[in-house]
């Protein structure tokens, strides 16, 4: 007979009263830890639980379970398990979410961008989404529909991801918003192209395909 921690209460391969623990209580009375599990059978009709869930690859594939069974020939109560493989279709969306999530990563680690103007001169890291894209956008659109300067309008300053605030020239400052927006541009292009691509895939296609596309994605330069 297997071996158990836990036994199920059984009578006439109906199952009563599932979990009761080695050397627990039964029905009041107290079990004691018998080395042989066929005592639990004579004295309690209790019989061990056997959970041996299978293997399988949690990315494209389901298990339910455990579903307990009365197992006669063996006298014990088995856990029965279904693995399924995933439908095509759940395997791309998790593709495309995870096109989303590297250019939500990618937009929020920032754009590195060198000043030489004092006293900030050096290696900064600028914007952390879309919205500060386009504020840098917005303020260098602005500056240059006014008659003010960068320096003017802004004080000649404007803040990196670490709240540095950075001094900068009215060049360097248009520099950036070039260098900005075509991060943005590219980023969302190419986040396009790859979940087109994912959704081109035949109905048969296989995780190792939608792979590739996001790996492809997720080693794109965008500032290259």
């Amino acid at each position: 007979m297997a071996k158990s921690d836990f036994f199920a209460h059984v009578e006439n391969g109906e199952l009563l009263e599932m979990f009761v623990p080695r050397g627990g209580q039964h029905h009041g009375k107290h079990l004691g830890k018998e080395s042989d599990d066929s005592v639990y059978a004579d004295k309690h009709n209790l019989y061990p639980m056997i959970d041996n869930p299978p293997a399988y690859d949690p990315d494209t594939q389901t298990r339910t379970g455990p579903v307990w069974q009365w197992n006669a020939s063996e006298e014990r109560v088995d856990g029965a398990y279904t693995v399924t493989d995933k439908p095509v279709d759940d395997l791309k969306q998790a593709g495309r979410n995870e096109v989303n999530a590297i250019r939500a990563k990618r937009l929020f680690g920032g754009i590195p961008f060198t000043t030489t103007t004092t006293p900030t001169n050096g290696d900064h890291v600028f914007t952390r989404d879309a919205n500060e894209i386009m504020s840098i956008k917005i303020a260098a659109l602005d500056v240059q529909a006014s008659n003010m300067t960068f320096t003017e309008a802004t004080g000649g300053y404007w803040k990196s991801n670490d709240n540095v605030e950075v001094k900068m020239s009215e060049a360097e400052f248009q520099s950036l918003s070039v260098t900005a927006g075509k991060f943005l541009v590219k980023m969302s292009r190419e986040s396009h192209n790859a979940k087109k691509a994912i959704d081109a895939l035949p109905a048969n296609a296989t995780k190792a395909q939608i792979d590739a596309i996001v790996t492809a994605y997720r080693n794109y330069d965008p500032l290259a």
